[in-house]
């Protein structure tokens, strides 16, 4: 996820969603959404319920389809804050680590 960008193949957009749901839903559920950018990529709840607001869909039940998901594809890399304008962002304690360190 770190190398999501607006130059990501469709493919790797369509993986990173598969991966998230399991393979089993065209629309990602909330609980999936928190989970994922969450725990995972360590994003705070003012993010996620950003990105759920902007790209998730009333029709799917507040969930975020896949034309939605890729939308916000580019976002969700935890690393890049550059340009984003009137927003919240909050990381995890310990979710962006020198991987010098490692």
């Amino acid at each position: 996820m770190a190398r999501a960008s607006k130059r990501s193949k469709e493919q790797d957009v369509r993986k990173t969603f598969d991966d998230i749901s399991d393979g089993k839903s065209e629309v990602l559920t909330v609980t999936e959404l928190q989970s994922y950018l969450g725990d995972y990529l360590g994003f705070g709840q003012p993010e996620i319920a950003a990105f759920l607001q902007k790209h998730g869909s009333s029709s799917h039940a507040g969930g975020v389809s896949f034309e939605g998901f890729r939308a916000g594809y580019a976002s969700l890399n935890p690393y890049m804050i550059q340009d984003r304008r009137n927003e919240v962002i909050i990381r995890k304690p310990g979710s962006i680590k020198d991987s010098r360190s490692i």
